[in-house]
């Protein structure tokens, strides 16, 4: 699986690997509602929509899964849970687990998506969002 933590040429500066009981904790409680988000079944079937309809499905489900992301991550903040913020992108973190379901879920529907397109297209959305500049995302859901 790709890793999110950082592009390519800074992969030997990798962030320390999130081992702890207060890291698994905040890796279970961001993926269980990244996945609650994930697969909302309103989402998901306008999801499976654009997707079937795309020329180019594996960047709909990576800008829909960093959509999700965002949302997660804001829900997670505003909650004040102090989820470590390194799960996210870290190497097996909550993006690379994300991105592993929905290319399983996409496959097991017909539609073969791949796992390293998927991960550009999350990784191409995220590094200009409002969460990666220290800001907070706009309101709302998806």
């Amino acid at each position: 699986m790709a890793n999110l933590a950082a592009p390519p040429q800074e992969q030997q500066s990798k962030q320390p690997a999130l081992d702890d009981d207060s890291a698994d904790s905040s890796y279970e409680l961001a993926f269980n509602v990244m996945s609650m988000l994930m697969f909302d079944p309103e989402h998901l079937n306008q999801l499976m929509d654009a997707v079937k309809k795309s020329k180019d499905p594996a960047q709909v489900v990576g800008t829909a899964l960093a959509q999700i992301a965002q949302v997660a991550y804001n829900k997670l903040n505003q909650a004040d849970l102090g989820v470590d913020d390194r799960v996210w992108a870290s190497d097996e973190g909550v993006l690379d687990s994300a991105i592993e379901e929905a290319v399983e879920f996409f496959a097991e529907s017909g539609i073969q998506l791949n796992p390293e397109a998927v991960a550009m297209a999350v990784v191409k959305v995220l590094k200009d969002s409002p969460i990666a500049q220290g800001q907070q995302p706009p309101q709302g859901e998806m």
